[in-house]
């Protein structure tokens, strides 16, 4: 087990890969931990959150050239998005936005 037993483990692999125009192959991991949440009904809401706010804002990493790995140009990017949050309150689609949004843009000017 990778990951400790009190991470929420319910994660299907098929949510977690993302195949790009390009060909390039991301994998992409949700996680939120049990401790900080405790009830599933909220893990799983914050979770789509966090999906939804990647899915808006993946075009941050559309150019692959400023990605790529290998001889080929279709390098694998592995990305983990761990929420630390509080468990009372759900974060706005907003705020998940601009954080992740954030992050992917930094990705992208580090490698380019």
């Amino acid at each position: 087990e990778i990951l400790p037993s009190d991470w929420s483990s319910d994660v299907c692999s098929s949510d977690l890969t993302d195949v790009s125009e390009s060909g390039r192959v991301s994998l992409v991991l949700f996680a939120v931990s049990r401790r900080a949440v405790p009830h599933a009904v909220r893990r799983n809401r914050i979770r789509r959150l966090m999906k939804e706010a990647y899915r808006l804002e993946k075009t941050a990493l559309a150019d692959p050239r400023n990605l790529t790995a290998g001889e080929d140009g279709k390098g694998q990017l592995c990305l983990a998005f761990v929420y630390v949050g509080d468990g009372d309150r759900f974060p706005e689609l907003a705020v998940l936005r601009k954080e992740i949004g954030g992050f992917l843009h930094a990705i992208r000017s580090d490698r380019a």
